[in-house]
């Protein structure tokens, strides 16, 4: 858990009943056009994820995916020029718009291959990683996580030098093996392939977040296709969730 003071969110339930009708209308079918809103945060283990049961469950779907900001998908959304939005948890959403939470994932450290001080093969402290210097999100891309692991850092006592920012996990990558400092990712986006880097667990790294993705969509009726594709990624996640605690 985030240790943010933070609103409750409005989650959809895992059952899916039907939304109130609004004058907006029934979302797009995924027989037809849909159109998904994504950020990079997304790109590694979620996107991907949503595509496979999105054909399971109409193969003919023509999915349309636009890369937009977080705030930029809200406001899409919240307009109709969006169908779904799979985007960083935010901290509260308009009345508007509903939320299903999807799986969360641990951070990472991302180190030159060479990396030697404050380090042991397999894991890094807090300390060692603000020597070096972090390579983090931008917090405009992702305000909890990017404000969490501030405060991270903060609450262990750590002084930490404003970091660089990137928006692209290829960037932090070679940012990190040109020996620029130290990247935090989200463990299936640190697996990307990249000569000169290695990844190791922060072994004091308790008190950081962990990522947190959000399929984002109107508050409307929805139609029986969308409805099923969103029960099965409610299924998946709850399932994740299940096998993450044991």
């Amino acid at each position: 858990m985030l240790p943010l003071s933070l609103p409750r969110l409005p989650v959809l339930p895992a059952s899916l009943l039907p939304a109130p009708r609004l004058a907006c209308g029934a979302a797009a079918a995924p027989g037809g056009e849909l159109r998904i809103g994504f950020t990079p945060l997304g790109l590694h283990r979620h996107l991907p994820a949503l595509l496979r049961l999105l054909r399971q469950v109409q193969p003919q779907a023509r999915p349309r995916l636009l890369e937009f900001s977080p705030a930029e998908a809200l406001v899409a959304l919240e307009e109709g020029r969006l169908d779904l939005g799979l985007l960083p948890q935010p901290a509260c959403i308009h009345p508007a718009l509903r939320l299903l939470p999807l799986p969360s994932e641990p951070l990472l450290a991302v180190l030159p291959a060479d990396a030697g001080e404050g380090t042991t093969l397999d894991r890094t402290t807090l300390a060692g990683l603000a020597r070096r210097g972090c390579i983090l999100f931008p917090a405009a891309q992702a305000p909890r996580l990017h404000g969490g692991i501030l405060q991270a850092f903060a609450a262990a006592g750590i002084a930490l030098a404003p970091p660089r920012e990137a928006k692209r996990v290829s960037a932090m990558l070679a940012l990190v093996a040109a020996g620029q400092g130290a990247a935090l990712l989200p463990a299936t986006a640190a697996q990307q392939r990249c000569e000169g880097v290695r990844l190791t667990r922060i072994s004091d790294g308790a008190r950081l977040p962990r990522l947190g993705m959000a399929l984002v969509l109107p508050q409307r009726r929805l139609d029986a296709s969308l409805q099923r594709l969103l029960a099965l990624v409610a299924a998946e996640a709850a399932g994740a969730r299940r096998d993450a605690s044991r």
